[in-house]
């Protein structure tokens, strides 16, 4: 049991992230991290995103529910990718400037960062941030789930998915991401 208190917050959010992280602690890919940290970051995400709530687009506890969900994704996600050591570290230009000794290994190493793979990154991240929110939300589902799972989890269509994907490889083509489109 959670020792987190959330008031003010509605109880419908509180549950559901209590939820969330209890099955997170259940995952194979999550290993040593307690229930309370893992209810505060998914906490910390639906608050940081809940100005963006749009009524006419969905129900709000959709909304909420869906947030929730990609941020348990991308946290496993993570998880995983620490896992296999991808090499992603994180760092503090504030270390850099307070080392006075000269050495500086808190910085990736240029020689063996794989530099291509992050500006694909930081570029794709900027194009994402771009795109209507409906094209986004499709884009992380599909991170981690088919087109039909999709249409089950979300009661869409799959025609209309396939739709809103045309409409998203179209977007990332604008934007210069032909040829990763396959």
């Amino acid at each position: 049991m959670s020792k987190n208190n959330y008031e003010g917050i509605h109880p419908y959010v509180v549950n559901q992230v209590r939820y969330h992280a209890r099955s997170l602690m259940r995952h194979s890919a999550i290993h040593g991290v307690e229930v309370e940290d893992l209810e505060q970051e998914l906490m910390l995400d639906y608050l940081s995103r809940k100005q963006a709530y749009d009524p006419e687009k969905a129900k709000w506890s959709t909304f909420a529910d869906r947030i929730l969900n990609h941020k348990c994704a991308s946290l496993i996600e993570a998880a995983r990718a620490q896992k296999r050591g991808s090499g992603i570290s994180d760092f503090s230009l504030d270390a850099w400037l307070e080392d006075k000794d000269g050495e500086d290994n808190a910085l990736p190493d240029p020689a063996t960062e794989d530099l291509t793979s992050r500006d694909l990154q930081i570029d794709l991240e900027q194009a994402v941030q771009q795109m209507p929110p409906h094209l986004v939300l499709l884009l992380v589902d599909l991170r981690t789930l088919s087109i039909s799972e999709i249409s089950r989890k979300t009661k869409t269509p799959r025609s209309t998915l396939y739709g809103t994907l045309s409409e998203l490889r179209g977007s990332l083509k604008e934007r210069g991401f032909a040829e990763y489109l396959h």
